[in-house]
């Protein structure tokens, strides 16, 4: 669509950016102009509750990380130069995640391991 809507108003994305101002000082508009964009086509949308694009962002990376997607990869998909950041921001995710995998995995072998479980003893294979 954004194709379409470029052409017929004879517009050039050169940098192919999703958001971009014609016209304008910076070709990217800002976040507070991209939080006024958002919050308008939440509200014409109803959709709530209305999140800002930072909150976006990092919903976004809350949901990568807990799916299991590694630090370094979020970096690159983020822009930044190294794994600090995230680290800092997600710490308690990371190890909530770590927690629930550690659990899964306790309870998987507890009962592969030679455990009654309702009368038969399950094998190791």
């Amino acid at each position: 669509m954004q194709e379409k809507l470029l052409k017929l108003l004879k517009v050039e994305n050169k940098e192919q950016f999703v958001f971009f101002q014609i016209g304008a000082k910076r070709p990217v508009p800002d976040e507070s102009t991209l939080n006024t964009c958002l919050k308008r086509i939440l509200k014409k949308l109803q959709i709530e509750p209305v999140i800002t694009i930072y909150g976006g962002r990092h919903t976004y990376g809350s949901i990568k990380v807990q799916e299991g997607v590694p630090l370094e990869v979020l970096a690159r998909w983020f822009g930044h130069k190294d794994t600090t950041t995230l680290r800092e921001t997600y710490i308690h995710l990371l190890e909530e995640t770590r927690d629930e995998w550690f659990e899964r995995e306790k309870r998987g072998l507890g009962q592969n391991m030679g455990q009654h479980q309702k009368g038969i003893k399950k094998s190791l294979l």
